[in-house]
């Protein structure tokens, strides 16, 4: 029996994933004073979700399709929650 390595996403969809995620960092960053500080943990933890995610797709840990799905979903409520307090998105 052939051992086959586990299935990863290719480097450039990671690399896409991860500008993502560090654009959703700069963007909680430039408007948290203006967040209550519970919409701000709320935030802060669809956002660690996200790296989180990210982290396991780099490491190669999990499954793919579960970590993607983790991460779309995190950086969607994340994006949703922040979309209102950001100007160039309204």
């Amino acid at each position: 029996m052939k051992n086959t390595p586990p299935a990863r996403l290719p480097h450039h969809e990671i690399s896409e994933m991860a500008d993502d995620a560090e654009l959703l960092t700069d963007l909680v960053a430039s408007i948290q004073q203006q967040l209550a500080p519970d919409l701000l943990e709320e935030i802060a933890t669809w956002e660690s979700q996200t790296n989180t995610a990210l982290q396991h797709l780099q490491e190669g840990e999990g499954s793919v399709k579960d970590n993607v799905t983790e991460f779309d979903h995190a950086y969607g409520q994340a994006m949703k929650l922040i979309k209102p307090y950001l100007p160039c998105m309204e």
